[in-house]
């Protein structure tokens, strides 16, 4: 058989490092903890979804323990994809956790039973489909994209109308909480709460000692002292002092101390190039008859590298997606390149932390020649002690290869002084492939789920916040 489906259908705590010679899913079922797969650590929880290609090391950790399934398959969907893991998380119907028990409950023995095989099979292929369907299904829509963004933007105050956020949409209220539910996970209600629990949790490490709770809860945007603890122990699960209490003590004194090195990502951290890249995208795929009307639908282009981004989003192969980069370049070289501008109050902040003796690096996927030219161009570069980017040939273009590189030159030795500030999972991550810690911002083109998901260590709507971390 060329698929095997198993469970060990016990708790496991520590699963050493190992691989297999077949693709792997690898399902979570129970429990939440860390997997360390290739160079890179992720969260799992139940119902997250490790693809793993052939011969690439994993291990799974997990303080409370956790109880996974597997199938190897030897004829993957995404055989072709760049990437050596692909995250997914179930939907709220726990669709592809049904799948997989049908499939490992099957009574029967596929390997002496040709119809127990060929259903099988027919299951396997089901959990692929929804797999393909997921990664298709990525696009996001700008009507929630606006949503997010108000709610992060009035996120301290009392008085904010959530219900004008659905009514002031494209699409009806009720429509449009559904197409929120669905891209973010949760309704507004509980973004919003998100939102502000995840500022009440900056508050109470950089503040405690001079702050009370009630203090927090009004700067948070709520009136009531004891509802703001109860939709933070909702959030978190524990109350904000019990939160504030385990902390640790690492954590409570780097929020105290701060940070000496700070690694800026370029795009949608510092500027906002959406219509440059998106022209830049649009002036490729017309080189293949490929016509464009909506730009936002080419907003996932922001962030990751371009080659990774032509072959999945548009299916091209290697070759095909390295010569749709030469196409953007042709564009975006003397146009796109300025098709920029700098986010509201970038300057000030990047003068605040030269102002208090901080090495500022930028750290970005961008070709090298290109980020310097964007900072330059908006008298942001003098601010800069380096710039680490892409190099033009693609040998360095992994914002953890970057990030790396970053360290590297300008010597840093202790990795507990060094914050990234991005605002997609690519950064995050790459931060984490690096041992140092994560600023999500949510005023680029990443949201809160995004970066949550992926494990930021902080989160912040505007630039001003990054010198209380």
């Amino acid at each position: 058989m060329d698929f095997f489906v198993m469970s060990q259908n016990k708790k496991i705590y520590d699963y050493p490092t190992h691989s297999h010679e077949m693709w792997e899913i690898l399902l979570n079922l129970e429990g939440s903890g860390t997997a360390v797969i290739g160079e890179q650590t992720y969260e799992f929880r139940p119902g997250t979804i490790f693809c793993i290609r052939p011969g690439i090391p994993h291990s799974k950790k997990s303080r409370k323990g956790f109880i996974d399934g597997s199938v190897l398959i030897r004829d993957f969907c995404f055989k072709s994809e760049p990437e050596d893991v692909l995250v997914f998380q179930d939907d709220e119907r726990r669709t592809f956790d049904s799948l997989f028990r049908v499939a490992f409950e099957y009574p029967l023995n596929p390997s002496t039973d040709v119809y127990a095989e060929r259903f099988l099979r027919c299951v396997v292929d089901a959990m692929q489909n929804l797999l393909s369907h997921w990664k298709q299904a990525t696009l996001l829509n700008p009507e929630v994209i606006r949503a997010q963004k108000l709610l992060a933007d009035h996120v301290a105050e009392r008085q904010f109308e959530i219900h004008q956020v659905a009514e002031s949409s494209a699409y009806s209220p009720n429509h449009f909480r559904k197409l929120f539910r669905e891209q973010t996970g949760c309704s507004l209600l509980q973004y919003y709460q998100k939102l502000k629990v995840q500022l009440a949790k900056q508050l109470l490490l950089q503040n405690k000692s001079i702050m009370s709770v009630t203090e927090i809860a009004s700067k948070c945007g709520f009136d009531d002292p004891y509802y703001f603890s109860r939709v933070f122990k909702k959030v978190e699960g524990v109350s904000p002092m019990q939160f504030y209490h385990e902390s640790s003590q690492t954590t409570a004194r780097e929020a105290k101390d701060g940070y000496t090195y700070y690694l800026f990502d370029l795009d949608g951290t510092l500027t906002d190039p959406g219509e440059g890249i998106t022209n830049s995208v649009m002036y490729a795929l017309r080189k293949y008859g490929i016509g464009v009307t909506d730009r936002t639908t080419l907003y996932r282009f922001i962030g990751p590298p371009l080659v990774e981004s032509f072959m999945n989003f548009y299916d091209f192969p290697k070759e095909q997606a390295l010569e749709a980069v030469e196409y953007y370049r042709e564009y975006f070289r003397d146009r796109g390149i300025f098709e920029n501008r700098p986010y509201d109050g970038i300057a000030e902040e990047l003068a605040d932390l030269k102002a208090h003796g901080k090495t500022v690096a930028l750290a970005t996927s961008k070709p090298e020649e290109f980020a310097v030219r964007i900072l330059k161009h908006f008298d942001l570069y003098p601010y800069f002690d380096f710039v680490a980017g892409a190099t033009m040939d693609g040998s360095r273009s992994r914002k953890a290869d970057v990030i790396r590189y970053a360290l590297e030159s300008l010597g840093v030795e202790d990795k507990s002084k060094v914050l990234m500030v991005g605002d997609r999972e690519q950064d995050v991550l790459g931060a984490a492939a690096n041992q140092i810690k994560c600023a999500g911002v949510l005023y680029g083109y990443g949201d809160y789920e995004e970066l949550s998901r992926a494990g930021a260590d902080y989160i912040i709507a505007k630039p001003q916040e990054l010198l209380r971390l």
